[in-house]
């Protein structure tokens, strides 16, 4: 049972949770087009296999399609692709956690949405509800280019955590609340009061 007298914090994890698909993909086609996508899908097809197969981790197999998709796009172009993304997110939301997440903006709690995916295609969206903060993974800018790497760590795992914790030193006085699809999450889950896996 929720303490009255701590300050709720509650997080929500993004792909799989808070929508009911994965954003990579989606986002490219709205990026770059279905083509150059398909493309880039083709020449990344064996790291993305051997991912598949659990032989290289995800991040390496993503982070080859995220260079192929993205190295040297202008910045504004990606940022303004973020922007339109809003509407795809609306269309892709997982009903009921996105209750649950309407409700815990309306309580007042302090929400974050917590992902391995990049800033710039959550945070338009995530704008339209007061106070919500995004913790996700950055993208590389030089001379307004993407470079195609990471300005960031990936935002996942225990990396979830320290992001969480630079913002929020005083979490043991919270009552935490996780809503999740992935195991990946456990150090979230391992300091919450309560989980949701959804």
């Amino acid at each position: 049972m929720h303490d009255k007298g701590k300050r709720r914090v509650t997080l929500f994890d993004f792909d799989g949770t808070l929508i009911a698909c994965d954003s990579f993909p989606k986002f490219a086609v709205e990026a770059v087009g279905k083509l150059r996508f398909i493309q880039a899908l083709a020449a990344c097809a064996m790291r993305l296999c051997a991912w598949k197969l659990g032989l290289i981790d995800g991040t390496d197999a993503k982070m080859h399609l995220f260079r192929r998709l993205y190295r040297g796009m202008p910045y504004a172009s990606f940022k303004k692709s973020g922007e339109e993304f809003s509407a795809i997110i609306d269309g892709n939301l997982r009903q009921d956690i996105f209750a649950a997440f309407m409700e815990s903006v309306r309580r007042g709690d302090t929400v974050y949405i917590i992902s391995a995916s990049v800033e710039e295609w959550i945070e338009p969206w995530a704008r339209k509800f007061p106070g919500v903060k995004v913790l996700s993974t950055r993208v590389e800018v030089r001379d307004g280019v993407l470079t195609g790497e990471l300005a960031s760590a990936n935002c996942k795992g225990v990396e979830k955590l320290k992001r969480l914790r630079e913002l929020e030193p005083e979490l043991n006085g919270c009552y935490v609340t996780v809503y999740s699809d992935n195991k990946s999450d456990k150090p979230l889950m391992e300091i919450a009061d309560e989980t949701f896996m959804v």
